[in-house]
Parts: structure tokens; C-alpha cells; sequence
């Protein structure tokens, strides 16, 4: 439900010069292109865990250089 409310949120972005990524794979899905949706859902779900390693990294260097915890979760 959540990321039906995201979708909600950010549908005034689109335009006919800029598609967001959730919004393409639920016409891909619709337009019978299932592969292309679940490929292009993979591609966001790798982007998504790089960056929250790197944010982790970059989480561990910081407090390593200040000598405590700066971001708990």
C-alpha cells in the first residue's frame, strides 16, 4: 500500500520528457512486456542495495573519523 501512495505522490512529475521508473514498469506490466517490468524491477532493487551499501560505508568511514556513531538504524 505504501508504495501505491509513493506512486500517487510523484505522478505529477511525469511528463512527456521525463518517465519515472515506477510508472514505466507498471505500463510495461500493462502493456504485456512482464519480462521487461520484472527485469527493469531487478535493475532498481540492484540499484537501490549499492547505495545503501555505500551509504553504510560512508556511514562507518564518518564516524570512524569522529570517533562515534553517527547515523543509528
Amino acid at each position: 500500500m505504501r508504495s501505491m501512495t509513493t506512486i500517487s505522490a510523484v505522478i505529477f512529475l511525469v511528463s512527456a520528457t521525463v518517465h519515472l521508473a515506477a510508472i514505466e514498469i507498471i505500463m510495461l506490466d500493462n502493456d504485456g512486456w512482464t519480462a521487461s517490468a520484472n527485469a527493469m524491477c531487478t535493475c532498481i532493487i540492484v540499484i537501490v542495495f549499492v547505495m545503501l551499501g555505500m551509504l553504510h560505508l560512508v556511514n562507518k568511514w564518518v564516524s570512524k573519523k569522529s570517533g562515534g556513531e553517527v547515523m543509528t538504524g
